[in-house]
């Protein structure tokens, strides 16, 4: 029996930092007993969740390619 690779989980996470002040952050997970880490975060602030997570989401598209 081969053992496999261990799953990694890739999210975009939003963050409120005040009003309308959000940003997003990709971070890297090993499941629900290992640590998480970030991967890349938003180096601007956007006016409201939906634009920081589509923007989280174009960069998520970007690390694909």
């Amino acid at each position: 029996m081969s053992s496999a690779a261990p799953l990694h989980l890739l999210v975009v996470t939003v963050t409120k930092h005040g009003p309308a002040e959000y940003s997003w952050s990709l971070v890297r997970s090993a499941g629900s007993c290992g640590p998480a880490d970030c991967v890349v975060e938003s180096s601007e602030r956007f006016a409201d969740y939906d634009q920081a997570m589509d923007e989280g989401f174009e960069a998520l598209e970007k690390l694909r390619r």
